[in-house]
């Protein structure tokens, strides 16, 4: 499947510490899952990966942005 970038549009960003990935869906792990598939926003399984039901959700309640795994503490100078 080809995505046209005239099909898209931004809708959110989400900055998460130590995830990142690119390629094709597919089932790496089926020990831990049986499938990759495609649901709905308000069905997703309960056992969703965090971070990307986390973006999803501030996607719903039209956030725009979002961090995720980052600590809220201040370095010391």
């Amino acid at each position: 499947m080809l995505v046209e970038p005239t099909d898209l549009r931004h809708t959110h960003t989400m900055h998460v510490n130590g995830s990142q990935w690119l390629g094709e869906p597919t089932n790496r792990e089926p020990g831990k899952c049986t499938a990759v598939r495609w649901f709905p926003f308000e069905q997703l399984p309960a056992r969703t990966i965090d971070y990307p039901a986390a973006g999803i959700h501030a996607f719903r309640a039209g956030v725009a942005f979002s961090t995720r795994g980052w600590s809220d503490l201040t370095p010391e100078a």
